[in-house]
């Protein structure tokens, strides 16, 4: 760097959020201090001392926070004003919005959008919802002096809604959690399976119940690899999966075959070990980390061949048809019965890391903070 930087985050979605964008916030900025700690950082969140990832990130980072009814208008609207006294040069707003009034300042200014699932997929969201998502992403896009898309699926769709210069995007992939590097430990694996009852192996399947995630289409792909197959755990709300089962006219050994269990963040990397396979055939993502995260665990991937799963998936997993339920069962089909190609699927899913690592995140987010 020519001069000395001082970047201030939107960290909401880092204190607040416990999967997706909160995920991408902690990794980041994990990264930012372990690679360019010669940046200064403040950290922008209502109520972040509420949070049980605060003393994780205070120790290395200036915080700034709001609590209280006015927060909200703050982060949204207000909160540039904070900027020029803490001497801000960079601000990158990392889930989709910057603040409304963010043109009063000279300060250069960052956004990534991850997604336009309220446009491309609208039922997955309210009417309100969509429109709130849709006007602060404009928003952000009109003043941003540059804008990262976490995939080039992404950018695609960024240039298709909105009218904006191409030479301001740039595509910045993200790396998955450094925990999901820690060395396999079948000790942790064990007991995980005791804590939630779970069986000895199982087809993994972690995406949740809304209609863009295809479970749907996982459980009629699951009755299609007949009696002589392993158990289907379904990750996350139970209930929500329930009532979507219950659309369904299961037979009643299929349903005996599906486990479901809600575990934590920390756990989820010793779940992936357990897992004979991945299932992760999804309609729409803005990248798919969890793709990385099951090479990471070195568990073999079914995947779509749509939207920007291939950009993580590489050569690496079985890439199907999201909406073929034969395809599905098909790809599961291979894997099951192929020892010799799960284990090669592991191998290139391994190589396939390589380009994805935290180290080329950050440089690449660098350079654009540089490219302002």
């Amino acid at each position: 760097m020519a001069e000395r930087w001082k970047v201030g985050y939107d960290a909401k979605r880092l204190f607040h959020n416990h999967s997706g964008l909160g995920n991408y916030s902690r990794t980041l900025l994990t990264g930012m201090s372990q690679y360019v700690p010669e940046i200064d950082t403040v950290l922008y969140s209502p109520s972040a001392q509420k949070s049980r990832y605060y003393e994780e990130f205070c120790a290395g980072h200036k915080i700034r926070s709001r609590a209280g009814i006015g927060a909200s208008i703050w982060r949204s609207f207000t909160q540039a004003s904070d900027w020029r006294s803490d001497g801000l040069t960079h601000y990158h707003g990392l889930s989709h919005e910057l603040p409304w009034f963010a043109t009063q300042s000279r300060v250069k200014k960052i956004v990534t959008i991850h997604d336009l699932i309220q446009l491309r997929y609208p039922e997955d969201h309210r009417p309100h919802d969509r429109w709130i998502y849709t006007q602060k992403i404009k928003r952000a896009l009109d003043i941003a002096d540059r804008v990262i898309c976490i995939s080039r699926s992404t950018q695609d769709d960024v240039q298709s809604y909105f009218d904006i210069d191409p030479s301001r995007l740039a595509v910045v992939y993200q790396s998955c959690d450094e925990r999901y590097h820690a060395p396999r430990d079948p000790n942790k694996v064990s007991s995980l399976k005791a804590k939630y009852n779970l069986p000895s192996e199982y087809i993994l399947f972690l995406s949740g119940a809304r209609p863009r995630k295809n479970v749907l289409g996982v459980l009629r792909a699951y009755e299609l690899l007949g009696s002589d197959r392993p158990p289907l755990l379904l990750l996350g709300s139970r209930h929500d999966y329930e009532h979507r089962i219950t659309s369904l006219d299961l037979a009643p050994a299929t349903l005996e075959g599906i486990h479901f269990a809600h575990v934590l963040n920390e756990e989820l990397p010793y779940i992936y070990d357990g897992a004979l396979l991945y299932l992760y055939p999804s309609h729409y993502e803005g990248f798919g980390i969890p793709i990385l995260e099951a090479f990471a665990r070195q568990v073999p991937v079914i995947t779509s061949a749509c939207s920007s799963m291939p950009e993580a998936a590489g050569d690496a997993a079985i890439l199907v048809d999201p909406s073929s339920d034969v395809d599905i069962a098909e790809g599961m089909r291979r894997i099951l019965g192929d020892s010799t190609l799960a284990r090669s699927m592991v191998e290139r899913g391994t190589q396939q890391l390589k380009g994805f690592t935290l180290e080329r995140s950050v440089a690449k987010t660098v350079r654009v903070y540089r490219e302002c």
